[in-house]
């Protein structure tokens, strides 16, 4: 496990090029960080997020009940200043 998990700070910004696994990486340690009993909140500001198609909530969303109660995510669209498709609590069931 990275050490940034061990011990990690209020706020963590995964950013690079496309394609270098951004998504990947913060749906991750999302996960990881919430199945500890971490509170998360991910967000996107990539205009194509696929963050809701990565953490499928219909389906094959995570099950751990540890899981849905602390992980949320939500899309921001920076030039609209408001949310996207993403945006989901999925516990909820709104994907």
């Amino acid at each position: 496990m990275p050490n940034f998990l061990h011990n990690p700070p209020k706020n963590l910004f995964f950013t690079g090029k496309g394609g270098v696994g951004k998504t990947t990486t913060s749906a991750a340690t999302a996960i990881a960080l919430a199945d500890r009993g971490k509170r998360v909140l991910l967000v996107s500001t990539d205009p194509a997020s696929n963050l809701d198609e990565v953490l499928v909530c219909k389906g094959s969303y995570p099950t751990n009940e540890q899981i849905q109660a602390a992980l949320m995510m939500v899309g921001i669209d920076l030039v609209l200043g408001e949310k996207t498709k993403a945006s989901c609590g999925c516990k909820s069931g709104c994907c």
